[in-house]
Formats: C-alpha cells, sequence, structure tokens
C-alpha cells in the first residue's frame, strides 16, 4: 500500500513509469528492469527512498524520510525488488 500511494503516481503501479512523471519532464527508472535492480544494494534503495535522488546524482526523485517511517522504506525498497523479478 505504500509503494501505491507514494511512488506509482511516477514510477506507475507495474513499475515500467507513468505518464504523469512524464508531464513533470521527470523519467523515473524501470522498476522491472532485473539487470538494473542487480546492479543496486539494498542499501542504495534505502538511501533512494529515504534521502531522494540528488545526494546519489538522480535529482528528479524526491526523499521521503519525512513521510515514511524505517520500516515502511525498508518495505518498499523490498516491494521494488519484486518489481524486477
Amino acid at each position: 500500500r505504500v509503494y501505491y500511494r507514494y511512488c506509482a503516481d511516477c514510477h506507475g503501479r507495474d513499475g515500467r513509469g507513468s505518464w504523469r512523471a512524464t508531464v513533470f519532464l521527470v523519467r523515473p527508472g524501470d522498476l522491472t528492469d532485473a539487470a538494473r535492480a542487480r546492479g543496486h544494494a539494498d542499501q542504495y534503495l534505502v538511501d533512494l527512498i529515504k534521502d531522494g535522488g540528488a545526494p546519489l546524482g538522480k535529482p528528479g526523485m524526491p526523499g521521503f524520510a519525512f513521510h515514511l517511517t524505517d520500516d515502511q522504506v525498508a518495505a518498499v525498497a523490498a516491494y521494488v525488488r519484486t518489481l524486477s523479478q
């Protein structure tokens, strides 16, 4: 539910991206790309979700530390992993 509330608007329900993101000229990463998913450690995903993309060179991704608990961030990261399987 957390993914659908905070992530699906940009990343799409299936993880392939949403037209809504293109309105803001943002191209979210394809979360279904297995090769790309293997290239990122779990901590990278947690940091990206918590702090946003700017510290990691991906300025279009907002941070959600203010909105989500650490457990919710970890759950979203785990769910994102399932989208590439």
